[in-house]
């Protein structure tokens, strides 16, 4: 009978154990899904190496718009480009507008501006098609999987959309 107990007491400290690493992975797991970094706190400048935000709309006609701010040979650069055609998808073909800008200091310190106190969080892919704007932040301390953006308000979008128009002298 004894022996039964101890038994009995050594399967339910291991299945208290068996729960609290379960428990553990599973919090983690958790925990790392929500994770987010914030521009300006978690991600500094000189951290930046890519930011991406386009538009696209699978409309008739079809629509495409890329702000693209990049370094390149140890210099700041400005991509913009927009597409509109007929057809999809759009290509490159399809461009009515491309400029590549270099930028000053001044001018990439102002771009980072509209992005700090945004949010990168884990990037998820979608397959829908319509109207919809993609943001993504590149970053040297990441490894390829934590840059989808969202500006931290709805002012600061605009702005930094004013920002880019000034760029290309529209």
């Amino acid at each position: 009978m004894k022996n039964k107990r101890v038994n009995n007491m050594k399967w339910y400290v291991y299945l208290i154990c068996v729960l609290v690493v379960v428990a553990t992975l599973i919090f983690g797991v958790v925990k790392g899904m929500n994770k987010e970094y914030m521009v300006g706190k978690n991600i500094n400048l000189k951290d930046v190496s890519e930011f991406y935000y386009t538009y696209s709309a699978t409309t008739n006609p079809a629509e495409y718009e890329r702000y693209h701010f990049y370094i390149e040979n140890s210099k700041y650069m400005f991509f913009h480009q927009i597409r509109e055609a007929d057809h999809l998808p759009l290509t490159e073909e399809d461009a009515i507008e491309t400029q590549n800008i270099e930028l000053t200091d001044e001018q990439w310190q102002q771009f980072f501006s509209y992005l700090e106190g945004g949010k990168v969080t884990k990037r998820t892919e979608s397959i829908d098609t319509g109207t919809k704007t993609s943001l993504y932040l590149y970053w040297n301390k990441d490894k390829a999987k934590y840059n989808e953006f969202t500006f931290e308000t709805y002012t600061k979008n605009l702005e930094f959309k004013k920002f880019c128009n000034e760029l290309i002298g529209k």
